[in-house]
């Protein structure tokens, strides 16, 4: 087998000038811990489908909440929930498999992860905005 020297050894160094350090996803939620964050996890559920007569729109379902630990490849979330009056309740603990996860954000003024869940009729109107800036 022959290499080429011109090769770089990491192969990120193909795509930046910089040497990149990649951090595990596990580094990641345990500085979401250390910053004691309220995140927003999506792991693929709806929680209601919408129903109309000639289309039906599935609504995403969050799970929010403040990481507790980090355990392998599990998270530790003391999640927040709704309570009958509206008001806002913490205190159930739930581990999710970290490879469940399909999207997560931290919970601010910036938006949540409905936000980012477009429909792909929606493309048209993104490329005029993205054209008009």
């Amino acid at each position: 087998m022959t290499t080429n020297k011109d090769t770089p050894k990491d192969p990120y160094q193909i795509f930046t000038d910089q040497k990149v350090e990649l951090k595990s996803f596990s580094d990641a939620l345990l500085s979401l811990k250390k910053s004691e964050a309220i995140v927003e996890f999506y792991i693929g559920d709806q929680s209601a489908t919408m129903q109309y007569d000639d289309f039906s729109v599935p609504e995403n379902s969050s799970i929010y909440g403040k990481i507790i630990d980090v355990l392998d490849s599990f998270v530790l979330l003391q999640c927040m929930y709704l309570e009958g009056d509206g008001s806002l309740a913490v205190g159930n603990n739930v581990f999710i498999n970290t490879s469940e996860i399909k999207a997560m954000t931290v919970l601010d003024t910036k938006g949540s992860l409905k936000d980012i869940f477009l429909s792909s009729r929606d493309a048209k109107a993104v490329r005029r905005i993205l054209n008009q800036n």
